[in-house]
């Protein structure tokens, strides 16, 4: 990843574990496709010298698509693109080709937020707006997060519980846990904040 960092210079915009988000793709495609390269060709020797099986260089998504492994993977050409610090981010896909299913598409990358929920409910709520929303002020409600918290709670219990079907149970446990739907609320750090201030007036 720092040698991407490097090799984009002035055109990085964003990175996290294991991406970066750049400008510019064109100018910098060469050093992309010759990383890939390398480490394919330094992965194929690794699995001959371990007597690995080259399918294991190729995972499988659940939907059956190849996803090799440690190489730069490009993720689409965005319209928008906004962060509030590492692991969140929102980006609304452009209508380049290259896009393919993804054309138009808004997504959004939160550590602790299920894009799937949230997403829909931003929508809904804030309609065109959405990034501006997208803000150090944001909440979501406990039902629209799709996160739950998790409470372990270590003491004996017992009782009678009745399923989603009628069913009458008596139970005792020694432990449990308890899930409840959790609300979520997007606090910037003050250093960041900073740090983003002094860039829009200049001051960096």
């Amino acid at each position: 990843m720092w040698t991407a960092i490097l090799e984009c210079k002035g055109d990085y915009l964003y990175s996290d574990t294991d991406s970066v988000k750049i400008i510019n793709f064109d100018k910098h495609k060469k050093y992309f496709d010759k990383y890939n390269t390398i480490i394919t060709n330094q992965l194929h020797k690794a699995v001959d010298i371990l007597n690995i099986s080259e399918e294991k260089l190729h995972p499988k998504t659940i939907k059956g698509i190849e996803k090799p492994l440690g190489v730069w993977d490009f993720d689409g050409h965005y319209k928008t693109f906004k962060t509030l610090g590492a692991k969140r981010y929102m980006v609304e896909y452009s209508e380049d080709p290259r896009n393919k299913g993804d054309k138009g598409k808004i997504t959004l990358t939160v550590a602790g937020l299920n894009k799937k929920v949230a997403i829909p409910y931003l929508k809904q709520k804030y309609g065109d707006k959405i990034f501006e929303n997208f803000d150090h002020n944001l909440y979501i409600p406990p039902t629209e997060t799709g996160k739950n918290t998790h409470t372990y709670i270590d003491k004996e219990k017992e009782g009678v519980i009745e399923d989603y079907q009628g069913n009458i149970y008596k139970y005792k446990e020694l432990s449990f846990v308890h899930l409840e739907a959790a609300e979520y609320s997007l606090k910037l750090s003050k250093v960041y904040r900073d740090l983003i201030l002094d860039i829009q007036e200049g001051n960096l």
